[in-house]
């Protein structure tokens, strides 16, 4: 199999942010939730609590460049390639997490892939069970392109808002404004896998065991970090 190059169209998917996130529907929406009184604000770097070894998957961080960082508006992150310790696959991951909303909301794969090149071949409602017996609603993504560089990824991608799991923005919007508590945070996260198009189907195995393993493992960390975040703040 040949290994994912982490997020391929991550880099482009965050470019695009600066230009989706100016629309009134995503102000309106950051003006009624999580203001600064709620916010959970985390320094840079907390979000590498999470371990970087995860069952069999072992974690490898890949930097994102500043100009990228400052496009998203993120107040933290995670870039990892995850390796099985018996190179049985690998599996790309990135969690982005702030606090302006408008800015995040806006960072779909249906968007940002195909405007690197890919083409969106399937998108569908999942329910993965972890192995803590959680449920992550999310949704699928699969992507094509040909060429010299041709090759199929798959991205799972979900929400967590304060502790609750979205599986898409549609959804994300609905919980956010029938919350009747402050919201602390929104994290987005994402697993991708880039193959042939013959090892799809394994692909896609590999990216929801690694999930299963994590999702616990990013819930704990992204408690962890916005209680200390809210402890600290004057």
């Amino acid at each position: 199999m040949q290994r994912p190059r982490l997020n391929p169209a991550a880099s482009a998917c965050v470019a695009l942010l600066v230009l989706l996130a100016g629309g009134f529907g995503y102000r309106a929406l950051a003006e009624r939730l999580g203001g600064p009184s709620g916010a959970a604000v985390l320094a840079r770097g907390t979000l590498n609590r999470l371990p970087t070894v995860i069952g069999p998957w072992v974690g490898q961080d890949l930097p994102l460049d500043e100009a990228t960082i400052q496009a998203a508006d993120v107040d933290d992150f995670v870039n990892r390639i995850y390796t099985r310790q018996d190179a049985a696959g690998a599996v790309a991951l990135y969690i982005a997490y702030g606090v302006h909303f408008r800015d995040l909301l806006p960072h779909r794969p249906e968007v940002c892939y195909p405007a690197a090149g890919w083409a969106r071949l399937e998108a569908v409602g999942e329910e993965l069970r972890t192995v803590d017996g959680s449920v992550v609603p999310l949704r699928r993504y699969r992507f094509g392109r040909g060429g010299l560089d041709a090759g199929q990824v798959t991205v799972l991608n979900y929400y967590d808002i304060s502790g609750q799991r979205s599986a898409d923005v549609s959804a994300l919007r609905a919980r956010l404004w029938r919350s009747p508590t402050p919201v602390h945070y929104v994290a987005q996260v994402q697993v991708s896998t880039t193959t042939a198009a013959a090892d799809q189907t394994q692909a896609e195995q590999w990216g929801r065991a690694f999930l299963e393993e994590a999702a616990p493992l990013i819930a704990a960390t992204l408690t962890t970090a916005v209680q200390d975040a809210l402890r600290e703040r004057p």
